[in-house]
């Protein structure tokens, strides 16, 4: 809250909304984590290749790029964010 100011700035200012993006972003990158680490990961453990091991590989691919993906956004998305005034400034203004 220190360079946004309040939740009214938040809301309305394009810094305010690109920061809660910016925080979505890094929820999805989280989620996508965890179902990698705790659902797909286990399923790879068979000594056999089986068409849950090739699924499973398969989904853990796509959502590793889906993570790189957002990844890169959020790296964009922090440059232009120090780019622009922060919302404190129209806050006070």
């Amino acid at each position: 809250m220190i360079l946004v100011g309040s939740t009214q700035a938040l809301l309305v200012t394009e810094y305010g909304r690109l920061l809660m993006f910016k925080i979505v972003l890094f929820a999805a990158m989280l989620l996508l984590a965890a179902a990698n680490r705790f659902w797909l990961t286990p399923r790879l453990a068979p000594l056999l290749h089986t068409d849950v091991q090739i699924n499973a590989l398969r989904l853990l691919t796509r959502n590793s790029v889906l993570e790189i993906i957002l990844g890169v956004a959020v790296i964009a998305i922090v440059g232009a964010l120090g780019i622009l005034h922060s919302a404190i400034h129209v806050a006070l203004a």
